[in-house]
């Protein structure tokens, strides 16, 4: 086997593992939207579950707050400003 059979060889070996992962990562982009709209039922017919969202969303609000603070793109001030959103 010479050179260029070798890497046309690899090449194709490739080709069909990138092929194989598009594959599952369509599948699993699939399942994830399966679960989310299985979640979003649960949520939208159980009250507890609904207050459980909401305090998580205002968590990931903060965090999100208190990483931009941390990067210098967003002053304590601002935050002050929109304390009401959070």
């Amino acid at each position: 086997m010479n050179a260029n059979e070798i890497y046309v060889a690899k090449a194709n070996d490739l080709y069909a593992a990138l092929g194989h992962a598009y594959i599952q990562k369509k599948q699993l982009e699939e399942q994830i939207s399966d679960f989310e709209a299985q979640l979003k039922g649960l949520i939208i017919h159980n009250p507890l579950l609904q207050k459980v969202e909401q305090q998580a969303l205002i968590r990931d609000r903060k965090d999100f707050a208190d990483s931009l603070i941390e990067k210098g793109e967003l002053e304590d001030d601002e935050l002050d400003q929109m304390d009401g959103e959070f």
